[in-house]
């Protein structure tokens, strides 16, 4: 929640340099980005170690893991991914994404994400996407026998 942003920064600079989005230039050094305007959050996830998805942590239903995913970067979530439940199963079962429960769970795989701790995803990501990919030819399929 933008709006939300400027209390945020300052309990995120407890743990790096911290920026918000709006005030980012070449020269700004960061090591947190606190995001207080809509619509840059993908772009912004390819230049992220981790990812924590939003809404997971309480009965929100959670955002859309797929967008981090994309990038191949880790995506830390909590226990509340209702509305991504299966790609959520699926991207933990591959060591793509990671639940936690508490803050000293997103600390410990925080430092680890941005440390290089955590194995890389990327071909985990890349045969889940491989999953999920054809759908064009399946439907296709359907559609070609009624031409």
């Amino acid at each position: 929640h933008p709006d939300r942003a400027a209390s945020i920064a300052p309990l995120a600079g407890k743990f790096g340099r911290t920026v918000l989005y709006s005030e980012l230039s070449f020269s700004a050094e960061a090591d947190i980005i606190v995001v207080d305007v809509m619509g840059v959050l993908f772009e912004l996830y390819g230049l992220a170690d981790a990812a924590f998805i939003g809404g997971s942590m309480v009965p929100m239903g959670g955002q859309n893991i797929l967008e981090p995913a994309i990038w191949g970067i880790p995506a830390l979530h909590g226990p509340y991914m209702e509305d991504f439940a299966d790609h959520t199963a699926r991207l933990d079962s591959l060591g793509a994404a990671y639940r936690v429960s508490s803050p000293s769970d997103v600390e410990s795989l925080w430092r680890k994400a941005s440390s290089g701790c955590l194995p890389d995803c990327a071909k985990a990501v890349s045969n889940f996407f491989s999953e999920k990919s054809g759908a064009s030819a399946r439907a296709w399929r359907c559609f070609e026998k009624y031409l």
